[in-house]
């Protein structure tokens, strides 16, 4: 490999890395946000019948919160507006879990554009097809799009407990 292909083979692999690390941490926020949420929940006696009371898996809480969403109860009317959110996010589960459990390879077209290719390690329900495969412009679009329904979901999430687990006044 010439020295100008391995600099923008390296570079592209950083970049690949930086979006793995860029969308796991986006999640992570959310999943921050949920978290909130569903403990000042579990303090609330209206919502004394929903066991387990704090979930452990991603997928686990945004169910929870959906069926927050759903039952009476104080914060019925706070989080009203984060069911179109939740399922924007939804659509983004593959691509939490490509970054979460698979591994990333980078191959560079003739014209030195990168193409992302994310190999999932372990699928626990066979469904997803083991690769995924983006190019830079894909990857860039897809983690853009998710930091905005994070920023906006956590912002509604904080506003329901004002950021504190607690209702406000």
């Amino acid at each position: 490999m010439q020295s100008s292909q391995k600099s923008g083979y390296d570079v592209a692999q950083r970049a690949a890395q930086m979006l793995r690390g860029e969308v796991i941490d986006l999640f992570a926020q959310i999943e921050r946000a949920v978290s909130t949420v569903l403990v000042h929940a579990a303090a609330l006696p209206e919502y004394k019948a929903l066991r387990p009371a704090l979930p452990h898996l991603m997928g686990q809480k945004l169910e929870r919160l959906r069926k927050l969403m759903s039952e009476a109860g104080p914060l019925k009317s706070r989080i009203s507006g984060v069911a179109p959110l939740v399922e924007k996010l939804a659509s983004f589960e593959d691509l939490r879990h490509f970054m979460a459990h698979g591994t990333v390879e980078v191959a560079l077209k003739q014209d030195g554009e990168p193409i992302y290719i994310f190999r999932m390690i372990c699928d626990p329900d066979g469904k997803t097809d083991p690769t995924l495969t983006l190019t830079r412009p894909e990857a860039q679009s897809r983690r853009a799009r998710l930091a905005d329904i994070t920023k906006a979901l956590a912002s509604k999430l904080e506003a329901t407990t004002d950021g504190k687990g607690k209702q406000p006044k």
